[in-house]
Order: structure tokens, then sequence, then C-alpha cells
């Protein structure tokens, strides 16, 4: 039951954006009270499921910090390159676990990206449901 309601939570922005053409952080100009939500619920499933270390950092400086078009573009830049630092730092993290444990869950890590790589690809950017589909696929196939 929990996990239906968080995966509900997880899609719910697909009602407040378009999710191909645009990302999570669109909802921001939409619904800011969604938006804070599902970057807690986003930080709170990578913490239960993998060694909280520097992209922790990186991940939650990058939510906190806003994107706004009109911004300043460093600012704007800032939001994106500590959250792509963010994935990095973790997916080094879990190739460490792959090459020299051979950890299931590091592995799962590299299915889930893997499958987030193609919806990006497909949609020619970072879009709203490669993000979800991310999550979602933390949430349902990397074990806690």
């Amino acid at each position: 039951m929990c996990k239906i309601f968080v995966l509900t939570l997880l899609w719910l922005p697909v009602f407040f954006t378009n999710p191909v053409s645009q990302n999570i952080t669109a909802l921001q100009q939409h619904c800011l009270w969604l938006y804070i939500l599902w970057g807690l619920l986003v930080l709170t499933l990578l913490v239960r499921r993998y060694r909280p270390g520097p992209w922790l950092v990186c991940l939650a400086a990058g939510f906190v910090i806003p994107w706004n078009a009109a911004g300043p573009g460093w600012l704007n830049d800032l939001h994106v390159w500590l959250q792509i630092a963010a994935i990095i730092l973790l997916s080094v993290e879990q190739l460490r676990l792959v090459l020299y444990v051979y950890n299931k869950k590091a592995r799962t890590w590299f299915l889930v990206l893997g499958i987030s790589f193609v919806i990006m690809a497909a949609c020619g950017h970072v879009s709203g449901l490669a993000e979800m589909v991310w999550a979602s696929g933390i949430l349902l196939l990397v074990p806690a």
C-alpha cells in the first residue's frame, strides 16, 4: 500500500506539466508545493537505499536553488550542474560497488539509470517523464 501511495505521488506531476517537453523543475512555476514534495520524496528514497555521501549535498543543493528563466544564467547553470554532479557521484560510487563487491543493488542502479537515459534520448532532453521513471525505478527495483 505504501509503495502505491508513493508511486502515485511520484507520477502526480503529469497533471501539472507536460512530462515529455518539460522537466520536474517546471513544477516550480505551476505547483510549488508539489515540487517540494516530489524533491523531498526522491531525496528520502535515495537516502533509504544508498549510503549518504557528497552526492546527497549536491542533489539537495541543486533542488533548493530555484530555476528561473528570467533569473541570472549562472544560478540556473548551478542548479543543473549540481544535480548532474550528484548523479555522477552516486554512479561512481555504485560502479565501485559493482566492480569490487558485485553488489546487486548497484547493478540495479545502472538498469534504472539506463532506462531513464533511453527515455531522455527519445525525448531529446532531460524530461519529466525520464525523471519520474527514474524515481519510480528506484522505488520499485532497488531494495531498501
